[in-house]
């Protein structure tokens, strides 16, 4: 049996077709779209699922996205990063039209840690945790072979732990969660201002203004 694995990020798609023993036969990837309208963001990724699925036949679909998915039928941070509309998108329905196979969805760093129990390094323990780093920071929790979610699906969400009541504002409502300070594009933002400031960082070395690169 075939399936097809779509990870939603607040920067890229990816796409993967993997068979009942975890092995990838096939990958493609775009971009978010994240300027897009909600049809076109999702025309967007059906098509780096129909690059990645080409002539094969799937039975299912699993997506991961990067937010809590216990709204039926909708992915909260798919419409809150990844396209610029206000509400809950019906993202499944799309998807489950074009291809003709149920859609489910899973928080992606909880499908990146069951990926790992079933298939990679947890596979032959049963509590793991799972820390996950990219433009946000996310984690998976599994005790005695179960996944740790919550009444919510937030209780691996570690990159929303807070770290500074004062710090800058979140997208999940809060202002100073870890992720603003240690993300990928937190640290970017950090060194670039920084830069731009010509501050010291730290060691003696004084960072150049950024127009000198």
């Amino acid at each position: 049996m075939k399936t097809l694995g779509l990870d939603i990020g607040g920067t890229n798609v990816r796409a993967g077709i993997v068979d009942e023993t975890g092995t990838i036969l096939s990958e493609a990837r775009g971009r978010s779209r994240a300027e897009h309208s909600f049809d076109g963001s999702m025309a967007a990724i059906i098509g780096v699922a129909r690059e990645a699925i080409g002539d094969q036949r799937v039975e299912a679909i699993g997506w991961g996205c990067r937010a809590r998915t216990d709204r039926p039928m909708a992915c909260v941070s798919l419409v809150r990063t990844s396209i610029d509309r206000g509400g809950d998108g019906n993202v499944t329905e799309p998807l489950a039209k074009a291809f003709g196979v149920p859609v489910r969805l899973i928080n992606d760093a909880n499908a990146a840690g069951l990926g790992e129990f079933t298939y990679g390094a947890a596979r032959d323990v049963q509590d793991m945790v799972m820390i996950t780093l990219g433009t946000g920071i996310g984690g998976a929790i599994i005790i005695g072979g179960r996944m740790l979610l919550g009444a919510s699906e937030s209780a691996a969400e570690i990159g929303h732990m807070l770290i500074d009541p004062d710090g800058p504002a979140c997208g999940c409502g809060n202002h100073g969660c870890y992720e603003k300070f240690a993300a990928r594009d937190a640290i970017i933002d950090i060194a670039v201002r920084k830069m731009q400031a010509g501050e010291n960082d730290g060691d003696g070395v004084r960072l150049a203004p950024i127009s000198a690169y």
